[in-house]
This record gives C-alpha cells, structure tokens and sequence, in this order.
C-alpha cells in the first residue's frame, strides 16, 4: 500500500512538470530571473507574463512523509513593490537562514477570501486534519480529500498565489494569504533575485503597487 501510494504521488508529480516544463523565454531579464531561482535550488519551469512557476525537489524520508517535490505559484500583479524590501535572518533549531517577505494587495486579498471560507469550514468539518498544510510534513490521511473539497468549492484557485507539495500523500496545494517569503542560506541571494524579479517586472509591465 505505502508503495503504491507514493508511485501514484510520483506519478502526479511528473505530470505537473511536463505540463509546466514548457520552453524559457531567451531574453536576458528572464534569464536574469532563471538564475536567481537557479541560484536559491530551484528550478525556474515557467514564466509566463507576470506569472510564475518554479520547482525545488526534496530528499524524501520517513519523517517528512515522502516529501519529494514542491512548486510554487507567484503572480506579479498580486505583490506589494518590495524593491526595498529587507533581507533578514531566522534561526530555527540552531540553523541560521535569511528570508524575504512577498506581500500581496488588497485585490489579492479579495480574492482569497473563499479560500479562508474553505479554511473555516474544514477545521468545522474535519477537526482531526493538519488543514491548511503549509509543508509536507503536516499531510495526513485527509490530505486526498481535502484537496480534492478545495478545488471544488473554491473557485480560482489556479489564480492565487500557493505552494503544491508532493509526498506519499499526493499533491497537496496550500493558497498563500497575505504574505508570503523566501529563504536562502546566504543574504545575497535573495538581493539578486528582488532585485531580478523587479527587472523583470518592469519589462512585463506587471502591477507591482507601490
């Protein structure tokens, strides 16, 4: 059962990246912005206007629930400007990393809206579950079910900003709120990629408010 199960979860995951494993745009603000991801472990699969998608892939093990995979969404026109937007250090569990915070807009915020609904329906509904599962590590057995009420009930979820994460549970999607962040073990990295995802915007035109 525990084979088949993360066979199925695989089986999922692959056919997410080839259906976002479409051909890079080869001007140089895209490329800029492949490298910043690149240089974060990611793997930057799309970037579609204002729009994008990019993938890391995790070590599975026994503790995170066969957590293999995780893409993430992002629009552009849903953040906040943060081209000053500071660098800053967190230490969890004596290790010592640098986060970048994404805030979204008021619109954004509309738009989520069903999504908390959802949210306050399944803590009524489904008292035992880890729902929303913010990683892997919180899937359990109503990760399959939960996923599949969300995209019912909630429309539009392919527009919002959120992270899928693939484990042995299948792939599970978390809508981002208002905010969001990124990670990195060194600052640098994260000043190159605001400061390529700023480049990029601008020549997408894409509605970063100030």
């Amino acid at each position: 059962m525990e084979k088949s199960r993360v066979m199925w979860a695989f089986a999922l995951f692959s056919a997410v990246l080839m259906t976002e494993a479409n051909g890079q745009p080869a001007d140089s603000e895209s490329f800029e912005l492949k490298e910043a991801f690149v240089g974060l472990g990611y793997e930057v699969t799309q970037l579609d206007g204002c729009r994008l998608a990019y993938m890391r892939r995790i070590q599975p093990t026994e503790e995170n629930n066969g957590y293999f995979a995780v893409w993430r969404y992002i629009n552009l026109d849903s953040i906040q400007d943060f081209s000053s937007a500071e660098v800053f250090d967190v230490t969890n569990n004596g290790v010592k990393n640098f986060l970048i915070e994404l805030k979204f807009d008021d619109n954004y915020d509309e738009l989520f809206f069903p999504v908390f609904r959802f949210n306050t329906w399944v803590r009524e509904q489904y008292p035992e579950a880890n729902w929303p599962y913010p990683g892997a590590m919180q899937h359990d057995r109503f990760s399959a079910e939960l996923e599949f009420e969300l995209h019912r009930r909630v429309e539009h979820v392919a527009a919002m900003n959120r992270r899928i994460s693939f484990s042995k549970y299948g792939s599970v999607t978390y809508v981002e709120g208002s905010i969001t962040s990124i990670a990195a073990q060194f600052p640098e990295e994260l000043k190159n990629l605001r400061d390529a995802i700023r480049t990029y915007a601008a020549t997408r035109e894409c509605d970063i408010e100030n």
